[in-house]
């Protein structure tokens, strides 16, 4: 499998839950049996969840949870040690190329199998 896409459509929370229903889906299939679906969320609903939020009353919280905080600051579960760097740890990339016979091979049977 080769999966690519755009980072603007999907964010680090997305990304798990997406990939979960795909492998499901993928189980079922090489299992034989039915795909479930479940109906999707819109994002419409969202929009509307939070037009009907209290604006004042969440300003109101976040005033206060935020009191006294001057600076930037880490978030409650990052420890601040020296292990937490930035860019730390090594990168590669990996060209595959493959024969014009072989990519043929591969278009034919991802056709025959849609």
């Amino acid at each position: 499998m080769v999966w690519t896409f755009h980072h603007i459509l999907m964010d680090g929370w997305s990304l798990p839950l997406v990939m979960e229903e795909f492998l499901s889906a993928y189980e079922s299939r090489a299992t034989g049996m039915e795909v479930i679906t479940q109906e999707e969320d819109k994002y419409e609903d969202y929009i509307r969840y939070i037009e009907r939020g209290n604006k004042e009353a969440e300003e109101d919280y976040w005033r206060q949870y935020m009191k006294g905080v001057e600076q930037g600051t880490l978030l409650p579960f990052i420890n601040n040690t020296s292990e937490r760097t930035k860019g730390s740890g090594s990168y590669k990339t990996l060209s595959l190329h493959l024969t014009e016979t072989l990519t043929e091979k591969i278009q034919g049977y991802a056709k025959s199998t849609g």
